[in-house]
């Protein structure tokens, strides 16, 4: 009124269908679990050029400290790589001999990375990495329910109706 602004409404802009990519907020998730409480994710997309981007966000929980979410993604000419990992200071019960026991605040994460190089027509190479802290972080945080972590390296050629593969897990 008269030059002053007495109302602030909140307001939304996202670009047209003509721009592939832009950088910016995405949609909030909402989440409730019974060990962590009430949470909500807020990611902000980055995009750094046209073959990679980057998202950065947090996971903030009532029943536990915020999580660092960090997500790099790269397509190159012939190949691709994709790391995402988290990081947070929270509590740890491990189980001795069938009894939990808090072995109290600590630092806690996973990294995991998965990268492919397509070499030329009949030859693909790639990697898979996939870390954590411990064992109960992945559920915990309902980032995977794997029971047991992979790590290979792996070479696969391909020819006609013929299939090889050379395998490297730990």
């Amino acid at each position: 009124i008269f030059g002053t602004p007495v109302a602030w409404l909140p307001f939304m802009a996202h670009p047209d269908g003509k721009v592939k990519r832009k950088s910016g907020f995405l949609a909030p998730q909402a989440s409730f679990d019974s060990q962590l409480g009430m949470g909500i994710t807020s990611n902000y997309y980055w995009a750094l050029a046209p073959d990679h981007d980057l998202t950065t966000g947090a996971m903030v929980m009532t029943g536990e400290a915020p999580v660092g979410l960090a997500e790099y993604r790269q397509r190159f000419e012939n190949a691709n790589l994709k790391v995402s990992g988290s990081v947070t200071h929270s509590g740890y019960t491990d189980s001795v001999n069938g009894v939990d026991v808090n072995r109290g605040d600590r630092w806690r994460g996973h990294l995991f990375a998965d990268s492919r190089w397509d070499v030329n027509d009949k030859w693909r190479a790639g990697t898979s990495l996939e870390l954590a802290s411990d064992d109960q972080y992945l559920r915990q945080y309902d980032f995977s329910g794997k029971d047991v972590l992979e790590n290979e390296i792996y070479a696969e050629r391909f020819s006609g109706r013929n299939y090889a593969v050379s395998r490297i897990l730990a």
